[in-house]
């Protein structure tokens, strides 16, 4: 019924009047609303070779991590990190040992000073996991870092499968750390010393992991950089499973300029690995994916996934790769497994 006070046939206009302006107010807004910003076409390919209950929480964690990068329309967002060889702050790995999606990032914008990077991914991860790193070891890391000189600050490590996403936190260790930061591991080397670069933290195991780098590792250095996980009686093993993957007797240091060495004590249960650039072992890409994976599958691990993913670099025989590092671990059962990480590159 009309009402009383409007003139006749204005009821419908009006009420005509307001569903326009209510589509125009829901068009303007459908513009007007900012789009979400598009996953790195890299980043994107990788995430795209994986189970899709996978992929879509990984997807979660990198659009929070990663947000001012996406975000920033400038090329140099996806540049300057130390975390790959091109600056690139994003890599996924694969582990024999662990079917779970793992990659490391760096969070933060692009150009973030090296000396806040850590603040920014302890709270990245706090709003993101289950468990968050505890405010004693964000104080200690913190304290550590203070007023030093850093090369990057921190990275986090995610790994996500059907039932867990769990974090990694990675704090740069800086040069002139003080002792008891550097973990009190009795390795004696004698003729050559341990730079100690990062120190790792899970939430989830609450137990730290300790990376260093020795430079021109000889294969009697061996059963020194062994001791510490009670692996020592490894050591023959360890030279045998590199002579293979190099497909060379090792006669002099083994292969690349310094290797790196990281130890875990997860539990009580001490894992030792050793960390080898994959080009000082085999060379190119195209290389590197042949030799992986032929190590690979002796240990009963299907390549299938890594070898999608990396197949855009199937035929690259640059020696400027995008594989980084091979890594070769000893857990207390003397059980071997190998991991490596990509810088990811879309087709």
């Amino acid at each position: 019924m009309p009402s009383p006070i409007a003139p006749p046939g204005s009821s419908s206009r009006l009420a005509a009047e307001l569903s326009a302006l209510a589509h125009n107010a829901s068009s303007a807004s459908t513009v007007l609303a900012p789009a979400r910003p598009s996953i790195h076409p890299a980043i994107s390919w990788a995430l795209s070779r994986m189970p899709a209950h996978l992929r879509s929480r990984a997807e979660h964690v990198i659009r929070a991590m990663l947000g001012a990068r996406l975000a920033d329309p400038s090329p140099d967002a996806w540049r300057l990190s130390r975390l790959t060889g091109d600056g690139f702050p994003f890599e996924i790995a694969f582990s024999t040992a662990d079917p779970r999606l793992r990659f490391t990032l760096e969070p933060g914008r692009a150009g973030l000073d090296p000396r806040l990077r850590l603040g920014v991914a302890i709270r990245e991860i706090g709003g993101l996991a289950r468990e968050p790193v505890p405010g004693s070891v964000a104080e200690s890391l913190a304290a550590m870092q203070a007023g030093r000189s850093l090369a990057f600050g921190a990275w986090v490590g995610c790994r996500v499968g059907t039932t867990d996403r769990v974090f990694k936190l990675y704090a740069e260790v800086p040069p002139d750390a003080t002792a008891g930061w550097i973990g009190d591991r009795p390795i004696d080397l004698v003729d050559r010393t341990v730079v100690w670069r990062m120190v790792a933290y899970s939430p989830v195991d609450r137990a730290y992991e300790w990376y260093g780098r020795v430079p021109s590792l000889k294969p009697r250095h061996l059963t020194a950089v062994l001791a510490p996980a009670m692996l020592q009686s490894e050591a023959a093993r360890v030279v045998e499973v590199v002579e293979e993957a190099y497909g060379h007797r090792v006669t002099g240091r083994l292969p690349g300029p310094s290797v790196g060495i990281s130890y875990l004590n997860r539990g009580g249960a001490p894992r030792v690995t050793l960390h080898f650039y994959a080009r000082a072992l085999w060379g190119s890409d195209a290389r590197v994916r042949v030799g992986f994976q032929r190590m690979a599958r002796d240990l009963g691990w299907d390549p299938s996934v890594y070898l999608e993913t990396t197949a855009p670099i199937a035929s690259r025989e640059d020696w400027r790769t995008f594989h980084g590092l091979l890594s070769i671990s000893l857990d207390q059962n003397s059980a071997l497994s190998l991991a490596i990480g990509v810088r990811p590159v879309p087709w």
